[in-house]
């Protein structure tokens, strides 16, 4: 896979942890670091004047924080590419609703910091040769980490009180949010809503079942029924093409 070369900015209020970050962006030759900023406000600033193509942003800044400056970032018509560089992995699920392309952990090591220029490099390079650029994996909590977890992974997402529970074939991820916001980055075509509390694979789905007065349940292909809310039956028969 080729790689495409770009700016970007570094943002830390700690020097510690900004010559780090300066130490990596130097070891790598697809990444050019334009400047560096100390707070949110400076940040904001560089990116005004100097449009860089991604930023690493820490979270925990006094005054302007990592999730105000990327919320703000957002409001741009081109927008840099956000990872955010944190010592802490509780911001998970304010990540995942700002759609960040990278959340790496203090200490960062360097075959982490690769991984993380590789997938900007290459989205990036979409994003230059006017590709489509979905995003092909979300960022969600492990026991004190935060992982990779591939879209095409997913079979379903159910909602449990304040939290979404995402499930793969291997494993389930509990993170903060609303089913709202986890259906917003799922694929449409993919994907579809069954119920105010659950969303489907739409490839899991093996049969829809009419149980009469109204009621039907989408079966999966494990054989386990879930209820179709009257709601989204029309968008379920949409996204599975039944006609009639």
């Amino acid at each position: 896979m080729a790689f495409t070369a770009f700016t970007a900015l570094a943002v830390d209020d700690e020097p510690l942890a900004l010559e780090a970050l300066q130490g990596h962006c130097a070891s790598d030759g697809r990444v050019r670091l334009i400047a560096t900023a100390a707070n949110g406000i400076e940040a904001l600033q560089r990116v005004d004047a100097l449009r860089p193509d991604a930023i690493f942003l820490d979270i925990g800044m006094p005054g302007l924080g990592g999730l105000e400056v990327a919320t703000r970032l957002q409001a741009l018509d081109k927008p840099p590419l956000v990872v955010f560089v944190t010592a802490y992995d509780h911001f998970a699920a304010e990540a995942f609703d700002l759609a960040v392309a990278d959340y790496m952990l203090k200490p960062l090591r360097a075959e982490r910091f690769r991984r993380a220029i590789d997938k900007l490099s290459d989205v990036l390079g979409q994003r230059k040769g006017s590709l489509p650029c979905q995003a092909d994996d979300l960022w969600l909590p492990r026991r004190g980490t935060v992982v990779r977890v591939p879209i095409a992974s997913i079979v379903r997402v159910e909602a449990e009180r304040d939290y979404a529970k995402v499930h793969t074939a291997q494993e389930v991820f509990m993170v903060r949010t609303t089913m709202s916001a986890i259906e917003e980055r799922l694929p449409a075509d993919r994907f579809v809503r069954i119920h105010r509390s659950t969303i489907v694979a739409v490839d899991q789905i093996g049969t829809c079942r009419h149980l009469g007065n109204g009621a039907w349940v989408a079966v999966d292909l494990m054989g386990e029924s879930r209820p179709i809310g009257r709601h989204y039956l029309g968008a379920v028969r949409q996204a599975l093409g039944i006609q009639g």
